[in-house]
């Protein structure tokens, strides 16, 4: 089987074009098999007249006469004739005309009573009286009266006629002025068309250009018809020589008459007369007519033209009969009544005879043109016919022949019951005419233009034009009609690929033979001196050869001429060859070869590069096999003497011998050449590449864009491997260099997605936060025009727009539609909310009123938060009773940030303060310094404006911060060096007098060479490992010798080293303080009064122990700061330095107080008194350092700390959950606003406590939801949690299941029903402003729904496990509300239980049918909860909702009377709602009825039903589905074949009782057809039978019994109904 299908596979795609030439033609002849039938059972119904010779007969007149016309008129036949008179000067009527009539088989001669007017005959002589060459010409019939012509002279339009009117087949004689009325026909009935200005072509061979299908001149001394637009050219197709040579192409005239495929040509060149000629397009043909130019008419159905002497069809078909005459003139056509058949005449005037010219539609030919003098059609179709010559004779012989040209009714029929007379005669004959066209094409040639296109197309028309075509009794013609137009259209593009390998077959074959024709010219003037030119002869012979035998496998071409030209080269090579032979045995023969060979070796000398040795490789490679042809050429040859061909052979291979060696030293060369080469050329190709991988890693912009690029990469690698394949060590370098560049690419394209994916991410958080401003804008409008105007133009809002467009330009269009989605609901959100605020809210937002009820608004947003209670840390749900204690270690850590706000302040530090410091670390000191008061508190206001987070009052806190700056900026220019502390400057004095002598002079000139080089280069950076030493060196004196210094620490070492350089690099003292000079005065004057003391100084300056000596000052000053200036001791160790070494250098004081008191200051601190801050420059720097290096970066830890366990919480929690959403399709109906808004509040009141001073104290209850799922329970109580402001903790009854009977989550048999039950117990965590709802309940086990019991009754309490501990709650005093919903089945079929207790305690609303008397409401809120769902109806609800009931109550009542509507609607948008309304209230009566019974079916006790319980809903889930595809211009038909989709769709999720409820749904609608109304009977009847047998068991023996007595009952009411039925007969 496999190997079948290969070869049909093979078959088809070698020759695809001639299989489907072999289906047209098989298709054809079924085509015409199926034509002949149908044609046979016309003709038996239509009846069938055959053409044929009836008889010879003759008309026998009284004198001799020339017979010239004859006519029938009813039964008599009027011959008409000219007699000789001779010397008789008076005419009579017998003279001229005679009547016969025609028996069956003769002509009866008649009297002339017919003809015996008085009027006539006094017209009559008297015609002849005065116009005495007066002859009959002929009988015209126009119109209902006959014409009787006389000619008067030689000319034949001298004539006079007698009109007789035909009435009831007798004549009537009028008068004889009636010539005018006698005339011919149109002779040509086509239009036709003059050439204009724009169908000139000038050129070298100008042209006229006619429908842009053939191309005429008279130009250049011919006629010439081109079937080319070329004017360069002035070959054609036809043509025929003109008289004037020299005419232009404006001097001949030219019309053309368009009909299809023919084109009728009329040419008249210049001084000529006119030439008419028929193109063809089809078949790019011309035919030069004459006989058009008298006359030419068109044939029926378009079908082609006929003329005097022939037809041209549109096919083709072409046909001239040679009758020699001319002139002559269309006189009339007749057509039969089976309307297949035509009779053309033709008339000469001059001569009287008739051409007459039948043509059948359906053979679509002419039969032998009559050429007669005179005929008639008698009426029953006979044809009679003479022709006499031009001698008089009495005895006229007549032909009679049977034709289908009868005259009356139709021909009767037998058959006028059947199909074929009702389709009609005619119809079918039109129909097997154009049948017999598409025949006609279907055996035309492929050379027919355009065949395969007109193939298809007519086989179209016929079959789209007739539509009894497919039917059986016209033997379904249709069938091969369809399959011809199949394959038509197949073979179209076939036949183009035909069409082009034909051309390509006879280019090859004149352009093979053409150089054969030109080699074999050449050869024969060519002498063959030497053996090249042998050689070159044979070559290409054995060429030439080649080609042919290729060319054979070339399709479509011809293969015969191919082998002729291949036995002519045969002949011609053998030819050479012996000539060749001949001329080898020559000794000198080979002498050329010898010679080349011994030029290649010295071109071998001089090759420098390699290009030229494969040049060298490719000529020698030439010359071996010139050689190995000539040996060839010897070796097939017969040659009597071998010695002569051992001789030659022998010649030949002493050349090979040298040429061998020759390689050698080429192939050698070459290698030495190509290595060094190789690397020079692929080291600028690697180098290229290298040049191109930077550009294009710098243009690849898009990852799209990088791929690309790299592919570009890798195929120029590619391209170089190849070129450097054989060696090993560049194709290692070009592995590496893939590798790198792929690494490349890679990371670029990386980046690229990383970079679009960072920009898409920021962009989305910041819609994001955008969008969170936008709602809270949003629900802040009090009128919906504030809304509208707020979404068409806010800024806010146009930014969200081009965050969106930048989204789809990253394409990321996820994110996208999710923000344009969050605009549009936020929009939409707000307009709902602010209904709900004019009619449902009352004070502000805080009150909402359900029914009779109001009810406090929590406007507290859940969120999770830390709090500080009980002296310690506590995660907080705000809005509820929720607090959970913190065990972080770090937040645990950080007490003292509990309390810190911002950080920018704490206890200790100003936030002005650390505003002022930080531009001073930020800005340059001596910018700051040189810029004015104003460009300062500019500068402060825009840093503070900018850096939200660290809490700056504005007014406040920038002002204190421009004060503080402003004091340190000045302080800072003024202390000089004083700028460092007094501790490091006195520190820096310590460790320079420890150094030795020579340590310090080494020091001093480094720095003050350094200092040189600052001086010049300001930035250089040279010094920094001077102040490196400088401070080992001071760690070391004060690790070593200064050990008891302890206010000294490491990270001092630096900053002392930057002091000493900056003191030492300008003079070599040390500058002091004032404060420091007064405390050193201070204690001098105190030692001096102490006599035992007074040399003190001057003994500690002569210890040569420099640290101890350092020390004892040291104890001796601390003494006396501490005791008497304990403020200033931080001043210490420099009072220390003036005491030991103040005569040691010389001392620059600086009269500079570091500490100002700054005033009116706006903010509050501790270290602000009396709105006075003590600005002391070093502490201000030492306590600004440590708060910005330390406690600042301990604060952000906290904070980013305190961040993350809040936010792990959140997501343990999923707290975003729990915030209701109203939906977005959710609609405020007038059934929720006035039915179940006051039924919840009823209830609510309950649970909750109302607002006021009737408010119930004491709380209880539950509320129970019950109806078919769809009917939106969980969204309208989201809806209500959300309006009420409380957490909405939605708990899953399928996902807890019939396995869950405790609160515990630990008892969950599953992390689903584990993780809902957490959800529970959180809810009972949270306590207050928590709506309770539990959804699906059918699913859970009425054992877990008992423990709901107690909540809901007075005492309100339950028990729950949070975290793993047991509790009990208590919601007396809480605003805890539960509802619970479930569906009437739950997943198994069966009616869901639940606790009787617990239902005694709700209040129980059925949401899915209705409530009290609340039907026209239930009605129109299932319209109302659909519109959103219609794109049409959507526009209306968004903009003028109520409008909605207005057009309601149009489409009820009809009457638009009274109707006001708000918005402001065009016709067609009002027509188009109201369409749309029509159909939706159609829907939902549908859906109404469909949930009753639903409702019905599930309220039914299983025992108690007849038929299988109805499980399809008729929900609001359900009509927002119908309505959603709800279009205008549906009509009622299309509107039930939707409702009956969509509940086909329902039932197939109902596995095997899906029969059953869509043959309910059908009945409920009243679509039942009697099959399934009977099939719903037996499905009905089986059910009840085996409902009653259920109750007993399957397996019961009296079930089985029973069953078979209840088939037995059965049986024998069939039997009494049977017999019932015979006795009614």
């Amino acid at each position: 089987m496999q190997k079948e299908e290969k070869n049909q596979n093979k078959i088809l795609e070698e020759g695809t074009y001639e299989i489907i030439q072999g289906r047209l033609q098989k298709q054809k002849e079924a085509l015409q098999n199926r034509l002949s039938k149908l044609n046979k059972e016309r003709a038996k119904v239509f009846g069938s007249i055959e053409t044929k010779l009836i008889a010879n007969n003759r008309i026998n007149t009284a004198n001799n006469c020339i017979a010239r016309d004859i006519i029938t008129i009813g039964d008599l036949s009027i011959f008409g004739y000219n007699v000789h008179f001779g010397l008789r000067t008076e005419v009579k009527l017998d003279d001229v005309f005679s009547v016969y009539s025609y028996d069956g088989s003769q002509f009866v001669s008649k009297n002339l009573n017919s003809l015996l007017d008085e009027t006539f005959i006094t017209d009559f002589t008297n015609l002849y009286k005065y116009y005495r060459n007066t002859i009959f010409s002929k009988f015209a019939i126009v119109g209902n009266y006959l014409h009787m012509v006389f000619q008067l002279s030689e000319s034949v339009s001298d004539i006079k006629t007698f009109k007789w009117l035909i009435s009831d087949g007798s004549l009537t004689y009028v008068n004889n002025r009636s010539e005018h009325e006698y005339i011919f026909p149109n002779q040509h009935e086509f239009q036709w068309q003059e050439v204009s200005r724009e169908m000139h072509f000038y050129g070298k061979h100008p042209h006229i250009g006619i429908l842009d299908k053939v191309f005429v001149e008279t130009v250049g001394g011919d006629l010439t018809i081109k079937i080319e637009n070329n004017t360069e050219d002035g070959k054609g197709i036809f043509d025929e020589p003109v008289e004037h040579p020299d005419q232009t192409l404006d001097d001949g005239q030219y019309r053309f008459a368009d009909l299809g495929n023919l084109i009728v040509l009329e040419i008249k060149p210049f001084q000529e007369s006119t030439r008419y000629f028929v193109y063809n397009h089809k078949i790019q043909e011309v035919k030069k007519i004459n006989a058009v130019k008298d006359a030419a008419v068109l044939l029926p159905n378009d079908q082609g033209i006929i003329f005097s002497n022939g037809y041209y069809l549109q096919s083709g078909a072409f046909k001239i009969f040679d009758n020699q005459l001319s002139d002559l003139k269309f006189q009339d056509k007749i057509v039969s009544q089976n309307g297949e058949d035509f009779f053309y005449v033709f008339y000469q005037e001059k001569t009287g005879l008739y051409v007459l010219m039948s043509y059948n539609v359906i053979e679509q030919e002419v039969k032998t043109p009559i050429i007669c003098n005179g005929f008639t059609f008698l009426k029953n179709g006979e044809l009679c016919y003479f022709k006499d010559g031009e001698d008089q004779t009495r005895h006229h012989v007549i032909q009679i022949w049977q034709t289908p040209f009868i005259q009356g009714a139709e021909i009767p029929s037998e058959y006028k019951d059947s199909f074929l007379y009702k389709v009609g005669n005619k119809d079918i004959v039109k129909a097997m005419a154009e049948c017999q066209v598409l025949i006609t094409l279907l055996n035309k040639e492929d050379n027919y233009d355009g065949l395969y296109e007109d193939i298809a197309k007519t086989s179209l028309d016929v079959i789209d034009s007739y539509y009894w075509i497919k039917e059986p009794n016209t033997y379904e013609l249709s069938i091969p009609l369809a399959a011809i137009n199949t394959a038509a259209n197949a073979a179209i593009d076939e036949f183009d690929k035909v069409v082009e390998l034909r051309k390509n077959a006879t280019k090859i074959t004149e352009e093979i033979s053409g150089k054969i024709n030109r080699f074999f010219s050449k050869i024969k003037s060519a002498s063959f001196k030497t053996i090249d030119d042998f050689v070159q002869a044979l070559s290409k012979l054995r060429t030439l050869r080649g080609e042919i035998i290729g060319f054979k496998e070339v399709r479509y071409v011809d293969v015969s001429y191919l082998e002729k030209l291949e036995k002519e080269l045969a002949q011609q090579t053998d030819t050479i060859s012996q000539r060749c032979v001949t001329f080898l045995l020559d000794e000198k023969a080979l002498l050329p070869y010898h010679n080349r060979v011994a030029e290649k070796e010295v071109e071998l000398e001089n090759i420098q590069k390699v290009i030229a040795g494969r040049g060298l490789e490719d000529e020698v490679n030439q010359i071996v096999t010139d050689l190995e042809l000539l040996i060839d050429v010897v070796s097939n040859l017969e040659i009597e003497d071998t010695s002569h061909s051992t001789k030659i052979i022998d010649a030949i291979s002493l050349i090979f011998s040298t040429i061998n060696q020759l390689k050698a030293g080429i192939k050698n060369k070459i290698k030495s050449l190509s290595t060094e080469e190789a690397n020079a050329d692929f080291a600028s190709k690697i180098k290229l590449i290298d040049q191109s991988i930077v550009n294009y890693l710098d243009i690849a912009n898009t990852p799209e864009k990088t791929d690309e690029l790299l592919n570009k990469v890798a195929i120029q690698l590619e391209d170089l491997e190849g070129r450097f394949a054989d060696y090993d060590t560049f194709i290692s370098d070009i592995l590496e260099k893939r590798e790198e560049v792929y690494n490349a690419f890679q990371a670029r394209k990386s980046s690229i997605i990383e970079a679009r994916n960072k920009k898409a991410i920021a962009l989305e958080t910041a819609a994001k936060r955008i969008l969170n401003g936008i709602v809270k804008k949003a629900e802040s409008f009090k009128l919906q025009n504030e809304i509208n105007g707020y979404f068409a133009s806010d800024l806010m809002i146009n930014k969200l727009r081009d965050i969106i467009a930048k989204l789809y330009d990253l394409d990321d269009g996820g994110k996208a539609e999710m923000i344009e989605t969050g605009l549009k609901t936020a929009k939409e959100d707000a307009t709902r909310k602010l209904k709900d605020k004019q009619d449902l809210y009352e004070d502000g937002e805080n009150v909402i009123k359900l029914g009779k009820h109001k009810f406090g608004v929590n406007k507290q947003v859940l969120d999770l938060t830390i709090v500080y209670k009980d002296q310690s840390l506590y995660y907080h749900l705000s809005g509820t009773d929720f607090y959970q204690e913190i065990e972080n270690e770090i937040l645990l850590k950080s007490e003292k940030y509990w309390n810190q706000s911002f950080v920018s302040e704490n206890e200790n530090v100003y936030r002005a303060s650390y505003l002022a410091y930080r531009l001073t670390q930020e800005n340059n000191i001596k910018t700051l310094y040189d810029s004015t008061d104003e460009e300062l508190l500019k500068l402060v206001k825009d840093v503070a404006s900018k850096s939200y987070t660290e809490g700056y009052t504005k007014g406040v806190h920038d002002n204190d911060a421009f004060k503080i700056l402003k004091t340190f900026i000045v302080k800072e220019n003024a202390l000089g060096l004083l700028k460092f502390s007094p501790k490091i400057r006195a520190f820096a004095q310590l460790f320079w007098h420890c150094l030795a002598e020579e340590k310090r002079v080494f020091y001093g000139d480094k720095i003050k060479a350094s200092a040189a080089v600052l001086s010049v280069f300001p930035k250089s950076k040279s010094h920094f490992q001077l102040l490196t030493d400088l401070g080992k060196s001071i760690h070391q004196i004060f690790t070593d010798e200064l050990f008891n210094i302890k206010e000294y620490q490491e990270i001092n070492q630096i900053e002392i080293a930057t002091y000493l350089f900056q003191e030492l690099s300008i003079e070599s003292s040390f500058s002091v303080s004032q404060k420091a000079i007064t405390l050193f005065e201070e204690f001098i004057k105190v030692i001096n009064i102490k006599k035992n003391v007074q040399n003190l100084r001057t003994e500690i300056q002569l210890i040569k122990n420099e640290s101890y000596k350092i020390d004892l000052a040291i104890e001796w000053i601390s003494s006396f700061v501490k005791s008497s200036y304990q403020e200033y001791v931080h001043y210490l160790y420099e009072v220390v330095c003036l005491f030991l070494y103040e005569d040691k250098s010389a001392i620059n004081i600086v009269n500079v107080e570091a500490s100002e008191i700054i005033k009116n200051l706006s903010g509050s601190h501790a270290a602000i008194k009396n709105q006075e801050f003590l600005f002391d420059y070093h502490q201000f720097v030492a306590n600004l350092a440590h708060f910005t290096t330390v406690e600042i970066v301990e604060f952000n830890q906290y904070k980013k700390e305190k961040h993350q366990v809040t936010e792990d919480l959140k997501e343990r929690l999923k707290l975003e959950e729990f915030a209701p959403r109203v939906l977005t399709s959710f609609v405020r109906n007038q059934l929720i606003d006035q039915v179940y808004l006051p039924l919840f509040g009823d209830n609510l009141s309950k649970q909750l406590g109302s607002v006021g001073s009737n408010k119930r104290t004491d709380r209880m209850g539950m509320l129970l939801l019950i109806s078919p799922p769809g009917y939106g329970k969980t969204t309208l109580m989201e809806y209500l949690a959300n309006r009420l402001g409380f957490v909405f903790m939605k708990i899953n009854g399928p996902a807890i299941g019939h396995d869950v009977t405790s609160v515990d989550p630990m008892s969950a048999n599953n992390i689903a029903a584990r993780e809902e039950l957490k959800k529970l117990n959180l809810a009972f965590e949270m306590g207050n402003n928590v709506m309770l709802y539990l959804d699906d309940i059918q699913h859970c086990n009425p054992e877990f729904l008992q423990k709901f019991i107690s909540l809901a009754d007075g005492t309100r309490k339950i028990e729950g496990v949070y975290k793993g501990q047991p509790k009990t709650y208590d919601f007396r005093d809480k605003k805890f509300c539960v509802i619970m919903a479930g569906n009437p089945y739950t997943e198994s079929g069966d009616k869901f239980q639940i606790p009787d207790m617990l239902a005694n305690r709700a209040d129980i609303y059925n949401l899915g049918d209705i409530i009290g008397d609340t039907e026209s409401l239930f009605k129109m809120s299932l319209i109302e909860n659909s519109l959103t769902s219609n794109p049409i109806l959507s526009q209306i609800a968004n903009s003028n909702f109520d409008d909605i009931y207005n057009l309601i109550k149009i489409v009820e009542t009809g009457d638009r009377e009274g109707a006001e509507l708000k918005g402001n609607y065009t016709k067609q948008e009002l027509n188009d709602y109201l369409s749309v309304l029509e159909k939706v209230i159609i829907v939902r009566d549908r859906v109404m009825e469909v949930n009753a019974s639903y409702i019905k079916s599930a309220a039914m006790d299983e025992q108690n039903r007849l038929e299988p319980a109805f499980k399809l809903q008729g929900s609001y889930r359900d009509m927002n589905k119908l309505v959603a595809k709800i279009v205008p211009i549906m009509n009622n038909k299309e509107l039930e074949v939707l409702l009956l989709s969509h509940y086909e769709n329902e039932s197939q999720t109902l596995t095997s009782a899906a029969e059953s409820n869509l043959l309910k749904y059908k009945e409920l609608a009243d679509l039942l057809t009697s099959d399934e109304k009977q099939r719903w009977k037996n499905i009905k009847a089986t059910f009840v039978k085996n409902n009653k047998l259920k109750g007993l068991g399957g397996t019961s023996e009296i079930a089985q019994v029973l069953e078979q007595m209840m088939q037995f009952s059965e049986n024998l009411e069939g039997i009494q109904e049977v017999l019932r039925k015979g006795l009614e007969k």
